[in-house]
């Protein structure tokens, strides 16, 4: 009987300890996958708080290092503090993850913010409504696409989703706090904030 009761102690510890993970990540009441044969695995991009100062800072991922590489799901995630709008002519105040041609997530000049998806040579947006990003305050953004729908959750709950099929993109290195590669004047898009715990799943979390 001790021993049973000892079984049952160490199960729960251990649902504890998993949940508990979960949960200091994401804000999420559950993560999961939308079909059987999609890999959850995250490539972590970004552990630890960095900050960027919106002038020449990023970091450059070779997509080569994501294992795996999203091609028929995406999950794009996490923690996000904008210190200011940039006003121009780009929408984009500061991109926080860009991978050219194939996706971006990143904060707009109205407060917004939007996932875009590079489907079949064509870009698809999904976005927030405008000031729905508070400057100076953290904030957990996710963009997913799932083969039929592109959706943005805020705090694990949906701002908005667009239906959007085809062939994503899978070209070009990812820039974490930068839009890279792009001529003038579209190559301004540096971000000026804070970011930490930024995930790349090759699925759509649920």
């Amino acid at each position: 009987m001790k021993q049973k009761e000892a079984f049952v102690a160490l199960i729960l510890l251990c649902l504890l300890l998993s949940i508990s993970s979960i949960s200091a990540f994401w804000p999420f009441t559950a993560t999961g996958k939308v079909t059987d044969d999609f890999n959850i695995a995250s490539n972590i991009l970004l552990s630890s708080e960095k900050s960027f100062n919106g002038v020449s800072q990023f970091s450059t991922i070779a997509s080569g290092n994501l294992a795996p590489v999203p091609k028929r799901a995406l999950t794009v995630a996490g923690w996000f503090k904008t210190d200011v709008y940039k006003t121009g002519a780009n929408e984009i105040t500061g991109s926080w993850v860009s991978k050219r041609d194939s996706y971006i997530l990143d904060a707009e000049t109205d407060g917004s913010v939007k996932f875009w998806v590079f489907l079949s040579d064509a870009w698809v947006a999904v976005s927030s409504s405008p000031n729905r990003n508070p400057l100076n305050q953290w904030e957990h953004w996710a963009g997913t696409w799932d083969g039929q729908t592109l959706s943005l959750y805020r705090g694990g709950i949906l701002e908005a989703s667009v239906p959007a099929s085809g062939t994503l993109g899978t070209s070009g290195d990812i820039c974490v706090g930068h839009d890279c590669g792009l001529p003038a004047p579209y190559n301004n898009r540096y971000f000026q904030g804070s970011m930490k715990d930024v995930r790349i799943y090759a699925d759509a979390l649920s």
